[in-house]
């Protein structure tokens, strides 16, 4: 782990040279002489000091072993800078908000508590909150969504804020159904809003129609198999080309005509979230109009 130099010394009298690092208890390894007055020596880094303030020529070669550059970095002031910069950084981090992470199944209310946050300039780089900061936003949290709201817990794990949240259930009556939940149709698992059940999918998993979504049944923490009722709604990413046609006549009129004809046969309850035109022509007469869509909408059936 030492580290060594390599110098190179002129002088006349070697004895004169060998007396003065004795006197200043430095030991030297690997002498050799070069020509008539300069000779190669080795020594340890940390003299380096004490081999300059010799009374003799000197040229510095280079350094050998990892103490040599343990030893330059550590006398290296600009590194020293560099690393106690990114030290500070780092503590200093830790005094700031670098993520905010709802914990919720509702899509709707998730971005309406990001918005929320936004507002209150809660977000990436902000100051961390302290306990009285997060009492007071908590409440008005409550006051703001209590209609969406039953529970909320806002807190603090390291550089992350998470808000965890459970839906109020609406004080009308509802009568518990233990029936398994499907899909109706094929899709790509968008997003959760999930009352009670046994989520059986995770998002972005493709499901067929028929796919178990959500099950009637859990395991305890006894290992005993419980019926549980299912409620909710599992959204998903579907796809369909629709076509419509009409007599031409003025063609601005005709497209825009028969893409309104097109929206208005949408599921009254999807959002549309590409809407592509694939074809737009004029046969004899008949304008066409083809548009492929990507909706996101609720997929689950209540089974048999």
């Amino acid at each position: 782990m030492l580290g060594y130099d390599v110098w190179i010394i002129q002088c006349e009298d070697l004895f004169e040279f060998l007396q003065a690092i004795d006197q200043l208890n430095i030991r030297i390894y690997h002498l050799k002489k070069i020509d008539s007055e300069m000779y190669q020596f080795v020594s340890k880094s940390f003299h380096r000091h004490f081999i300059k303030k010799l009374p003799f020529p000197l040229y510095y070669q280079k350094s050998m072993g990892k103490g040599a550059y343990l030893f330059r970095f550590f006398f290296n002031p600009s590194k020293i800078l560099f690393v106690g910069v990114f030290l500070l950084s780092i503590y200093l981090s830790t005094f700031f908000i670098w993520h905010v992470e709802v914990l919720g199944n509702y899509e709707s209310i998730n971005e309406n508590l990001y918005a929320y946050f936004q507002d209150q300039y809660i977000q990436k780089g902000s100051l961390k909150l302290s306990l009285e900061n997060l009492q007071d936003i908590e409440n008005q949290i409550k006051i703001n969504f209590e209609d969406d709201i039953d529970y909320l817990n806002l807190y603090q794990n390291g550089s992350v804020l998470y808000l965890n949240y459970t839906k109020k259930i609406q004080d009308d009556k509802i009568e518990l159904d233990y029936r398994n939940i499907y899909a109706c149709k094929p899709g790509m698992i968008a997003y959760f809003e999930v009352n009670s059940g046994h989520i059986k999918v995770k998002v972005n998993d493709y499901v067929q129609q028929g796919d178990l979504l959500i099950e009637n049944n859990i395991v305890s923490t006894s290992d005993e198999m419980k019926i549980i009722p299912t409620l909710g709604k599992v959204f998903a990413y579907t796809w369909v080309d629709i076509e419509a046609s009409m007599p031409s006549f003025d063609q601005g009129d005709v497209f825009n005509e028969l893409l309104l004809k097109i929206r208005e046969s949408l599921p009254a309850d999807c959002i549309i979230d590409k809407e592509n035109v694939v074809q737009f022509i004029e046969t004899e007469g008949v304008v066409t109009l083809k548009v492929h869509y990507t909706l996101i909408e609720n997929i689950a059936c209540k089974g048999e």
